[in-house]
């Protein structure tokens, strides 16, 4: 087996586990009760397992980079071993699955198989995200934090492959004609916007072009990510951060695509896959890098704007009768959705200051 075909089944595994995390965080009725099926999520855990020791059989195969690889998946391997006996061991089924916290031995096991590997792929920070739930993990947080290892170790594999000519960070995994072209429309908006990046988001950023979807990294945080599906007509925007996937949902849904938001994942379909949508991508892909930080800066400068809007409509007797903070919220969502509003109006104003 060839290393793009493995890292291509890398991110359909990371898929599948974000899928899985996304169902069991939206079916959560109590912190540790999820209406789920219980032998769907061991059966789905078994085939991950079954998948990876296929995968790692490539350590048999000749060369030095081969054979590494093959125990970089042999560690991936016993790492989603580790996922299943913990969430075995701690789950059970009541017609809905009901779960202890996943705490001590269990959670000190699955941090150190996310330090180990990220140690092993020179990541510059540790996969899963899991060290900084110190107490405990919910069972979302455990699948989550392993798809985000499993996307990490894909994209270190990827890199390995062919760089798209005339880029700096962008890889082709046989990629198609429309994959490559929104990974190069968005290396150009990334030189243009590269000095309003924070220093510590720059190296993670890539671009992976895989048949008709693109997997881009936006960012150093766990699982900062944005997945195209050109053949399906699908976005996917990974981030918590309000202040971030908002305006890039009011972005999308102004150019005619139908988002919504669950659980962590904006999830957009396109209206189609011209090459102006590609570049509108490209573009919003470009801008979330940092966005949170520049965003900071961004409400400072609203505040005082919003406040100055404010006193001019409404008389000092009701303005002191009414808590700023929803003002300054009325204000802000009653913004144009409009490029420039939602996104550009952020980087040239805290440019600006």
């Amino acid at each position: 087996m060839k290393l793009d075909e493995i890292a291509k089944e890398l991110m359909e595994i990371e898929r599948d586990c974000r899928e899985m995390a996304s169902d069991l965080q939206y079916s959560r009725v109590d912190r540790n009760k999820y209406v789920y099926d219980y032998e769907m999520l061991y059966d789905a855990l078994e085939s991950i397992e079954r998948t990876l020791m296929d995968l790692a059989e490539i350590r048999e195969m000749p060369g030095e980079e081969i054979r590494r690889m093959g125990e970089i998946l042999d560690k991936l391997y016993d790492f989603s071993n580790a996922v299943t006996t913990a969430i075995m061991d701690n789950c059970w089924s009541e017609g809905y699955i009901e779960c202890h916290p996943i705490k001590g031995d269990y959670r000190k096991t699955l941090v150190e198989y996310c330090e180990e590997i990220s140690e092993e792929i020179d990541l510059p920070y540790t996969c899963g995200n899991l060290i900084p739930h110190m107490e405990e993990l919910t069972l979302p947080a455990v699948i989550d934090g392993f798809s985000n290892c499993v996307h990490a170790v894909a994209e270190y594999i990827a890199k390995l492959g062919k760089p798209i000519e005339g880029t700096k960070r962008s890889y082709s995994i046989d990629g198609s004609e429309e994959a490559i072209r929104l990974c190069k429309y968005w290396e150009k908006y990334v030189d243009e916007f590269w000095e309003d990046y924070a220093i510590g988001d720059r190296e993670p950023l890539s671009c992976i072009a895989l048949k008709d979807e693109v997997v881009i990294r936006v960012g150093s945080a766990e699982g900062h990510a944005m997945h195209v599906n050109l053949k399906e007509k699908e976005l996917e925007y990974y981030d918590t951060d309000y202040i971030v996937w908002k305006p890039v949902e009011y972005f999308l849904e102004d150019l005619g695509h139908e988002c919504d938001y669950w659980d962590s994942v904006l999830i957009c379909k396109l209206r189609d896959v011209s090459d102006e949508t590609l570049a509108d991508i490209a573009y919003v892909a470009a801008n979330v890098t940092s966005l949170d930080i520049r965003a900071m800066g961004m409400n400072k400068i609203l505040g005082m704007k919003v406040r100055d809007r404010v006193l001019k409509v409404l008389d000092k007797k009701y303005f002191n009768e009414v808590e700023m903070e929803e003002i300054y919220d009325y204000f802000i969502h009653a913004f144009d959705r409009t490029k420039d509003e939602a996104l550009m109006y952020i980087r040239e104003e805290v440019r600006r200051t």
